[in-house]
């Protein structure tokens, strides 16, 4: 299995933004500044701590990571008159991640982590609704970032696609700017 890859792309024109994240390396492009440039250590870090955290990974792989342990946590208020059944995953590291599941419908409310960005943990989380099945597989279209308590960001999904051949190309970073598309 190759690296985990990621490519996040917002606005288009002059307002284009790119990040992407392939194993430890990374670069970003900045229309506004027409500007390509490498990712920072600790942006590095902050994609490889989103992707552990990323609940397709979760759920595919964060409790068979070496030395991770799954506890039941139990019932729980989420938000006023919402309850969940809670799990967590407790990493080797010492890192964790709490996920509630709707105990009816039985797929992710939310997940709880923290992260360290510049020497300073922060309390996260993502909230999950509006479930849809594409090919067979139920999947959130609407996704609510959380930093601290406070919403930071709202993804909300058009189509999925799963298991689809995506070029190496759209990771390698770009000699300049007219290579991106």
């Amino acid at each position: 299995m190759r690296d985990h890859q990621e490519r996040t792309e917002f606005g288009k024109g002059d307002t284009k933004y790119v990040q992407t994240n392939s194993g430890a390396t990374g670069w970003v492009y900045e229309a506004k500044q027409k500007m390509i440039r490498d990712q920072t250590e600790d942006q590095i870090k902050v994609g490889q701590q989103s992707l552990r955290y990323d609940l397709d990974n979760l759920l595919r792989r964060g409790s068979n990571e070496a030395g991770a342990k799954l506890v039941y946590v139990g019932r729980r208020e989420v938000s006023r008159n919402i309850f969940s059944e809670a799990v967590r995953i407790d990493f080797s590291d010492g890192a964790s991640v709490t996920l509630h599941f709707d105990p009816r419908a039985k797929l992710p409310l939310m997940t709880e982590y923290k992260t360290i960005t510049e020497g300073k943990t922060s309390n996260e989380q993502a909230r999950y609704f509006r479930w849809v099945e594409f090919g067979g597989v139920q999947f959130p279209t609407i996704i609510d970032v959380y930093h601290e308590g406070i919403q930071t960001a709202r993804y909300s999904v058009d189509s999925v696609e799963f298991n689809v051949e995506v070029p190496e190309k759209l990771f390698a970073k770009p000699v300049n700017i007219k290579e991106i598309k």
